[in-house]
């Protein structure tokens, strides 16, 4: 007879181990997509005090992009609403990241999200920011994927925006 809290071959590191593989192997790799991630650089930052905007002696500025592999991606057209300016619309970009690939490239983004909150991403020639992170599948204390919601970022809302190539 075998006690309640056994565990073979299969215990949960090895799951673990095994699904982020499986899911890098059979989702990402053959289906999914590249986002262009640019990490806000803040000591390279110079911002007008007044408008909130990159200033016009050095402006907003973020690193080289990483090639973020993503499991899927989608684009969710938002409503049009009205406002002072007429009709304005902004869409919603969710990411699909497979844990492994943000312990490589954005270790902080889980457990710290706010340090990511100036960042921005390109997929499909527009701009995103990333503004709500989901970590799902838990097992134990380890996460099988994460979700990034961002919000799309006007041309009128990057004044003297610097992103380095």
């Amino acid at each position: 007879m075998r006690g309640g809290n056994v565990v073979g071959r299969f215990d949960p590191e090895f799951e673990v181990k095994s699904m982020r593989t499986g899911t890098s192997q059979d989702l990402e790799r053959p289906v999914g997509q590249e986002v262009k991630w640019f990490v806000y650089d803040a000591d390279a930052t110079t911002v007008d005090p007044v408008y909130d905007v990159g200033s016009d002696t050095g402006g907003r500025v973020w690193k080289a992009p990483l090639m973020l592999p993503t499991v899927n991606t989608y684009v969710f057209q938002n409503e049009m609403y009205m406002n002072d300016r007429g009709f304005y619309t902004v869409d919603t970009l969710r990411l699909f990241i497979n844990y492994d690939d943000v312990l490589r490239y954005l270790p902080t983004l889980e457990t710290n999200p706010d340090t990511h909150i100036y960042d921005r991403v390109e997929f499909r020639t527009q701009i995103y920011v990333p503004n709500r992170v989901f970590p799902r599948g838990q097992i134990n204390m380890d996460y099988m994927m994460l979700t990034v919601d961002l919000t799309q970022v006007k041309t009128d809302e990057m004044v003297n925006d610097i992103f380095s190539v």
